[in-house]
């Protein structure tokens, strides 16, 4: 049983060795977003933010936004 449980496991581990030298040659791109505070805001709140010189209301924040 112990040789089963080796040659398994050298075959699973195969799996993850062999392709990754094609895999390297791929371009890979990823975006990780992180919210971190969203305990102690999860209403959204309202804020009047100026650009170009216009005051513009905006709701920010609030864990709906999150999950939106």
């Amino acid at each position: 049983m112990t040789h089963l449980k080796r040659l398994l496991a050298l075959g699973t581990l195969s799996l993850f060795i062999i392709p990754t030298p094609l895999l390297a040659e791929t371009l890979f791109h990823t975006h990780i977003i992180h919210i971190n505070d969203h305990h102690s805001h999860l209403m959204e709140e309202n804020y009047r933010l100026e650009f170009e010189g216009v005051t513009t209301p905006v709701k920010l924040g609030g864990f709906a936004r999150v999950a939106a």
